[in-house]
């Protein structure tokens, strides 16, 4: 989720026309991103000015060489003066803002905002390959502190409440050591014994040496990789805070948004492909990872309802 900080707004170095942002000095009154307190790798939501054109996004900060990544004009939160990157100048300045999506998702509950999304809890859950990771409530949700253990699928899920359906996921990933080369998502599973295993799919996005691609794995007997990478698409979006699965008697489809409008499908998956292959059904939800390094990761919401009334509308 993009952090908040104050009263950061800085000139850049050289045109950055539509790469991004090397941040210079900042303004007269104004403080730097390392001033405030931002960390290198955390995401800020930037409102980048030069004259009448505008551009408003999430990025992610990197401290060496101070350059604030411009946000995919693909992903749901991007907005411009143009609707596309705005190709900006040596005059242009950025300033660290919180946008309305970002109040949206930093609110649990307000009138003004709908229906409160839900906080989930251990206990909702039964967990999988759990080992060493430890999994405890905290008030913002689900925290998962995982040591470094390499590339198994750990999480939790229950059951799904029958064969159409919906999940939003609301996940915030703060890395402990380094989160590259893990994924993170919804988890569909299958219990029905195909070959003496059960089957899992998870949908959701994977960080590549910073780079955020959104994902579909399949997995066998609750952690053993049957089939990686595959349906791996885009790259250099913002990672995003909230999630969205449909399934029905067909299909899977993923869908990534701000919690109130959501992308076109990015991946679609036929579940007779894999996870229902010979007999059985999507009877389970939930959450799951599979971290590379010693990682941190909160489920800060899991629902089978829109998380916030009015919102599923298509970007």
């Amino acid at each position: 989720m993009s952090i908040p900080l104050n009263r950061v707004k800085m000139s850049v170095t050289g045109d950055p026309v539509a790469g991004d942002f090397t941040l210079n000095n900042p303004l007269v009154t104004f403080q730097s991103i390392d001033a405030a307190g931002g960390l290198d790798g955390q995401t800020f939501t930037y409102l980048a000015k030069e004259n009448s054109s505008w551009e408003l996004g999430p990025g992610v900060y990197t401290a060496a060489g101070t350059i604030l990544a411009r946000c995919n004009p693909a992903d749901p939160a991007f907005m411009s003066s143009s609707g596309g990157a705005i190709n900006f100048t040596t005059a242009c300045i950025v300033e660290i803002i919180l946008s309305a999506q970002d109040i949206v998702a930093l609110t649990p509950s307000s009138p003004l905002l709908g229906a409160p999304w839900s906080v989930p809890m251990v206990a909702d859950f039964t967990l999988f390959n759990q080992d060493t990771v430890v999994y405890t409530d905290n008030p913002a949700g689900i925290n998962i502190n995982y040591p470094a253990l390499g590339f198994e699928l750990r999480g939790g899920y229950k059951a799904s409440p029958g064969a159409t359906f919906t999940v939003y996921m609301r996940m915030d990933h703060t890395w402990v050591v380094n989160g590259n080369n893990s994924r993170y998502g919804i988890l569909l599973r299958n219990s029905a014994l195909l070959a003496g295993v059960n089957r899992l799919m998870q949908l959701g996005w994977y960080i590549d040496n910073g780079t955020c691609f959104f994902i579909l794995s399949r997995w066998t007997t609750d952690g053993v990789v049957y089939v990686s990478g595959t349906g791996a698409v885009g790259g250099g979006f913002a990672r995003p805070n909230w999630i969205k699965v449909t399934v029905d008697a067909t299909e899977a489809k993923l869908y990534v948004g701000d919690g109130y409008n959501w992308s076109a499908a990015l991946i679609t998956e036929t579940l007779t492909g894999f996870i229902t292959a010979g007999s059985g059904t999507v009877d389970g939800i939930g959450f799951c990872a599979e971290m590379n390094q010693a990682s941190m990761m909160i489920v800060n919401s899991f629902d089978i309802t829109a998380p916030i009334a009015g919102g599923g509308g298509q970007v």
